[in-house]
């Protein structure tokens, strides 16, 4: 009897198997990398000389300056034919994401990439030399705007250089912009 006393005595003291764990907080903080909401203006086009010509009278559009502003990451950054690219960049850009949609269209489109590329190498606005009656020219200009805006211009010449039609566009889509040469 003497031993399971001492026995009961002890049991208390001697934990069996039971681990108590201990939590330490630290003080690091954890920073998560959240993406910025759009600011984005509202859709907007001004147009500065509206399209009176007779599209019937012109078979062939020549892309004479596509410049896009391309999507890297955080927003958009300048590029197209004066950045530098090689050609087959611009190309995959630039300029084959408007010659394909104007290929909806009834012209012959022009892309100075695919014609002439050693000529379009030294020479990036060389299709504006090509004059021709039945020819229009046209230029396309993407840029950067206010926030995260996307500002575009289209302008497009006849075989004169005389401005046939002039607009620019605020967060429009491509299809919109150029509706005037595909949907007449």
């Amino acid at each position: 009897m003497k031993k399971l006393i001492i026995l009961l005595l002890f049991i208390p003291l001697v934990s069996f198997g039971q681990d108590e764990v201990t939590v330490v907080q630290s003080k690091t903080s954890v920073s998560t990398n959240v993406e910025n909401d759009l600011v984005l203006s509202d859709e907007k086009t001004t147009i500065k000389t509206p399209l009176t010509a007779d599209l019937s009278n012109y078979t062939h559009l020549l892309l004479v300056k596509v410049s896009v502003a391309l999507n890297k990451g955080n927003g958009y950054s300048y590029g197209g034919t004066t950045a530098g690219m090689d050609i087959k960049r611009q190309n995959g850009l630039a300029y084959k994401p408007i010659q394909n949609m104007l290929d909806l269209g009834m012209f012959e489109i022009v892309n100075p990439c695919e014609f002439n590329s050693k000529r379009f190498k030294k020479e990036p606005l060389y299709l504006k030399t090509i004059k021709k009656e039945s020819y229009l020219y046209l230029y396309f200009s993407e840029t950067n705007g206010k926030g995260d805006d996307l500002n575009t211009t289209i302008i497009i010449r006849d075989w004169k250089n005389k401005q046939i039609y002039n607009a620019t566009h605020i967060n429009t889509g491509l299809n919109e912009i150029l509706a005037p040469l595909i949907d007449y």
